[in-house]
């Protein structure tokens, strides 16, 4: 069955209490069978135990309030199962914005370009203080600091990013790291004493 393959893999990558590594396959499995985070749905996935939909679902519970996850070996175990192209990974640093109820919660995030997905190896929650929910750059910093202790620069083809992310701080750090990047930027930006928007006609393309 696929959820005992992945609480063995998870069982060698995580060190955590058994329990809760249980728990972790089955939220997995079950949302991979249903589509869905509610838990109520979720919790009336068969475990191969003899207890109601409504015991698995406090299970859920004690989860989610009991479970710290160490984000680098999670890291590790996403990597080791996502082999890397002759040329390295292509990134893609992103940021998304959740609410819930009036309250924003945003994550700045650096995933693995993987065909038409993107899968999340590093993130980080931003403060609720951040301004419009942008990152800056100790806080892009830092969390690509985290994803270099897990990928080093000469496995990464490219690193790609919204206009969001552009500060000369930021990517005179990512030059001394040795990581290349490609950024959008807006078409009234200078670039060589050109403007951005000249520089993508001469090259054929639409300037945004």
């Amino acid at each position: 069955m696929p959820k005992y393959k992945l609480l063995q893999a998870l069982q060698v990558s995580l060190n955590c209490n058994l329990a809760l590594l249980k728990s972790l396959s089955l939220l997995t499995t079950a949302i991979l069978q249903h589509r869905t985070v509610n838990l109520a749905v979720l919790a009336t996935t068969a475990d191969g135990k003899d207890c109601s939909n409504e015991s698995r679902y406090r299970r859920f519970q004690d989860f989610f309030l009991n479970f710290t996850l160490c984000l680098p070996s999670l890291g590790k175990f996403l990597l080791d199962r996502i082999p890397k192209p002759f040329s390295g990974y292509i990134l893609a640093m992103d940021r998304t914005n959740w609410q819930f109820g009036q309250r924003d919660i945003n994550f700045l995030t650096i995933a693995i370009v993987a065909g038409k997905v993107s899968i999340p190896v590093v993130w980080k929650v931003l403060p609720a203080s951040t301004r419009r929910g942008n990152s800056n750059t100790a806080q892009r910093v830092a969390l690509t600091k985290t994803l270099l202790a897990l990928l080093p620069a000469s496995n990464i083809q490219v690193l790609t990013m919204d206009r969001e992310f552009v500060s000369k701080k930021w990517l005179s750090w990512l030059d001394e790291q040795g990581v290349g990047y490609i950024v959008r930027i807006k078409k009234n930006a200078v670039v060589g004493k050109r403007l951005a928007s000249e520089h993508a006609v001469s090259r054929g393309r639409k300037p945004t």
